[in-house]
């Protein structure tokens, strides 16, 4: 996704430690996850703005953010975004389409997996994290960049 960013002005960035216990998840499931939030990130960042993905073990978890700079989120409850067809702005205000339909998908895929996902509050810039459940076989992935 890093080319569509680019077309639009925008730098991703990825950053995490080298290696992660592994999580237990469906690795096709998880990339539909962080398609869906970068997508979100992407149409929502200005050119010359940053979208940063962030992984770090936490806990019996592994916890992956997105965060987008220059829009912070304006939901007086960002927890009904989750809700299927529910969008942020009024249909009078959106500029950018969508059914409303992504976060609520994030978030069964997630929650399947014994995870959560939610919001993270911030003053300056809009952070989405999930947590899924470290693997019993305790291992570790060597992250590729």
């Amino acid at each position: 996704m890093e080319g569509q960013a680019a077309r639009q002005g925008i730098v991703l960035r990825v950053r995490q430690s080298e290696v992660l216990p592994a999580a237990r998840a469906n690795p096709e499931k998880v990339q539909r996850v962080l398609f869906n939030l970068i997508e979100n990130a992407i149409r929502h960042t200005p050119a010359k703005g940053t979208i940063t993905v962030c992984a770090e073990a936490s806990g019996g978890y592994v916890e992956t953010e997105v965060s987008n700079s220059g829009h912070r989120l304006e939901s007086a409850e960002p927890e009904r975004l989750f809700e299927r067809f529910h969008q942020g702005e009024p249909a009078s205000e959106r500029v950018h389409g969508g059914a409303g339909l992504g976060l609520s998908i994030c978030r069964a895929i997630i929650e399947a997996h014994g995870g959560q996902i939610w919001f993270v509050d911030s003053e300056v810039d809009t952070r989405v994290r999930f947590s899924l459940p470290v693997s019993s076989s305790s291992g570790t992935t060597r992250v590729k960049r």
